[in-house]
């Protein structure tokens, strides 16, 4: 096979290859709530990835979380983010603004299990009737969430005029190659 027809062959993976887009960001967390009976209450801060923002419906989609959790004092690694609906009701959805967070937060497991109900799962959220945020638990009360973007990093892709234009190329250079065997 000669060089020529290599590259022709690899041109229409190059032009779905500048057409893929993916962008993330990243944002740090915080957050403290009281907890009946448990000096320092519960503690937590890590990172969230994040999809980009989406403008139409204004938030970002949570697809990542690390940190750790202190209830306490004993702390427990987080896990993993887990997926929406899944415990709590969790959207795992993030306000580009204060609340942050929707009714329904964002959810992780835990490494050892300690989580609210004992199965290592813990549900972060906002409480629109109370103007603050808590755990999904009777026993932890309400407290603060912060959070602070640390990255944005989209892929970039060319405009369509560019794409349509690679697109043409390709086609053109078939055409020509074609002909001449």
């Amino acid at each position: 096979m000669r060089v020529g027809h290599k590259f022709l062959l690899l041109q229409p993976a190059l032009v779905l290859g500048l057409c893929h887009v993916s962008h993330s960001a990243q944002f740090d967390f915080n957050y403290a709530f009281p907890v009946t009976g448990v000096p320092g209450g519960v503690i937590a801060s890590g990172t969230l990835t994040t999809t980009a923002f989406d403008p139409v419906a204004m938030d970002y989609t949570i697809i990542g979380v690390t940190g750790s959790r202190t209830v306490g004092g004993v702390t427990d690694v987080i896990a993993s983010l887990l997926p929406p609906a899944s415990f709590g009701g969790n959207d795992n959805l993030l306000l580009p603004a204060s609340p942050y967070l929707t009714a329904n937060g964002y959810s992780f497991t835990l490494a050892t299990g300690g989580g609210d109900d004992g199965s290592g799962d813990v549900n972060v959220f906002f409480s629109p009737g109370v103007g603050a945020y808590s755990e999904d638990s009777s026993m932890v009360g309400f407290g603060s969430f912060t959070v602070t973007p640390v990255s944005s990093v989209p892929e970039p892709m060319p405009p369509t005029a560019a794409v349509l234009a690679i697109a043409a190329f390709v086609g053109a250079t078939r055409r020509r190659f074609h002909r001449s065997i």
